[in-house]
């Protein structure tokens, strides 16, 4: 198997839009696995979710949690300030794997909702 290809890579292709694929070197002992695919990739700004909540909710363990191909789909709630972003980057369903998106695109796949949130 690809290790490209993931469900959440499949979901993307699915959807027809434009997408990259960003690759980083995963330390399978860092305390915070969001955080770490954040500075790999030199974001900005990262907020990630309780990970035992959003493991309960998801049914993935951490690393593996994609809004993209959820087994049980769940109401995606995007800021405003997302429609300022060139691209949004979420997991990829692989530790190390990350999709970088359109904003506008994103919202449009999930069927996201988006208010002012912060």
């Amino acid at each position: 198997m690809n290790t490209r290809s993931t469900p959440a890579v499949k979901a993307v292709e699915a959807a027809g839009v434009a997408f990259r694929l960003l690759e980083y070197d995963y330390g399978p002992n860092a305390e915070a696995v969001g955080l770490q695919a954040a500075e790999a990739m030199g974001a900005k700004h990262a907020d990630v979710a309780d990970p035992a909540k959003a493991e309960r909710s998801i049914g993935y363990v951490v690393g593996d949690i994609s809004p993209l191909s959820q087994r049980k789909r769940l109401r995606t709630a995007i800021d405003t300030s997302a429609n300022a972003l060139d691209e949004m980057v979420v997991n990829g369903r692989r530790r190390g794997l990350q999709i970088a998106v359109r904003a506008a695109d994103l919202i449009e796949i999930l069927g996201a909702s988006v208010h002012a949130l912060t």
